[in-house]
């Protein structure tokens, strides 16, 4: 999403009345509005953390890879769903229940990453190669986190087996 959009779908936008005339593909407010002090800086503010945001969300999704239960436990919504190969749709006691018999992984690569924003919800989608002693895995991956009182949290994770 660019700036324009997140800029639209915030918080700072929605509680500025004439701000809602912005037309889609101008790079600047109206000019009633940039020379209101502040506005105009804080456009480039809105961009950064939106992409602090989205860099914290993938520092989530490796954390998921490679620690254990009390992360899920701290981070999965309560609604969870996950899908896996062989394991089929799995609800968060579930999700919590497995996790507690499978060795976690000691490395994982993303790439070919992509994230979607819409609103207090980012869809994240990439290729997955995990490592530990054992075994390699090979997938393509998709999470949903959504924003709540406690931060970031997974919503829904898939995979798909590469291999």
């Amino acid at each position: 999403m660019d700036w324009e959009a997140r800029w639209k779908n915030s918080r700072f936008f929605a509680g500025v009345p004439a701000l809602k005339n912005l037309q889609a593909g101008c790079t600047r407010p109206p000019p009633e509005i940039s020379d209101r002090e502040g506005v105009s800086e804080r456009i480039p503010m809105l961009q950064q953390e939106a992409e602090m945001d989205v860099n914290q969300i993938w520092e989530l999704e490796r954390r998921f890879w490679l620690e254990g239960t009390p992360l899920y436990e701290e981070c999965l919504h309560d609604e969870a769903r996950m899908i896996f190969p062989g394991l089929g749709i799995l609800d968060r006691v579930s999700i919590l229940d497995s996790l507690r018999k499978a060795p976690r992984w000691n490395e994982i690569e993303m790439s070919d990453r992509d994230a979607v924003e819409a609103g207090d919800t980012v869809f994240l989608a990439y290729l997955a190669l995990a490592r530990r002693r054992d075994r390699s895995y090979r997938s393509a991956c998709g999470s949903i986190y959504v924003r709540s009182a406690k931060g970031w949290v997974m919503l829904a994770h898939q995979q798909t087996l590469l291999d």
